[in-house]
């Protein structure tokens, strides 16, 4: 655990991504590179200046391309702090909680599709937003394939519920349906860990 002058932060290397639990606010983001140099950098106490040369010879960015990406990484991982800083003075009463960590407006608008394959069977998930790519996705990441052949399965998942949740056990259990031949009827029961 890594402690910063906002509080306790957990991170775990998944795949080519780092997530971070921020104790404050209770929440896991990922950072993939190169925001993960960036969060590293702000962690390790670096200036900015020594980070935007490393983003710049790293990646191949332009000196200014490289500051302001850093700016931008930079200044909502201390917006975030400083939102779980003030809701913590305000105490949990005047608390308000998202149900979507993803931001709202046009940007949730895009689709995209993935395609995965277990058991010998392929199927695709064509995500209505990113929302739905949050929630789905990362559990699924390790079942992805390029294979951009015909599925045998294609589902549509839309964040149209309030409740994540709903949302995985719809889409799951189709999975379920197709990986193994089966209809909802004949299912006693589903049991994860």
């Amino acid at each position: 655990m890594a402690q910063t002058g906002a509080g306790q932060r957990l991170v775990r290397k998944i795949g080519g991504s780092h997530v971070v639990w921020f104790h404050e606010s209770n929440r896991w983001v990922e950072f993939r590179e190169p925001a993960w140099v960036v969060y590293r950098s702000l962690i390790k106490g670096e200036k900015e200046p020594a980070t935007t040369r490393l983003l710049g010879q790293r990646y191949g960015l332009p000196p200014s391309e490289a500051r302001r990406f850093y700016n931008e990484i930079a200044g909502a991982i201390k917006e975030s702090e400083n939102k779980a800083e003030s809701s913590a003075r305000q105490g949990p009463a005047k608390q308000k909680q998202s149900t979507s960590p993803l931001p709202s407006g046009p940007a949730r608008q895009r689709t995209k599709t993935r395609r995965y394959s277990a058991n010998s069977k392929t199927f695709s998930i064509t995500y209505g937003s990113p929302a739905a790519e949050y929630y789905l996705h990362r559990p699924l990441a390790h079942l992805e394939t390029d294979n951009d052949g015909s599925t045998e399965l294609s589902l549509m998942a839309e964040d149209n519920d309030d409740d994540p949740g709903m949302l995985k056990h719809k889409v799951y259990n189709a999975i379920c349906n197709h990986i193994h031949g089966m209809n909802e009827k004949e299912w006693m029961c589903h049991i994860h860990a």
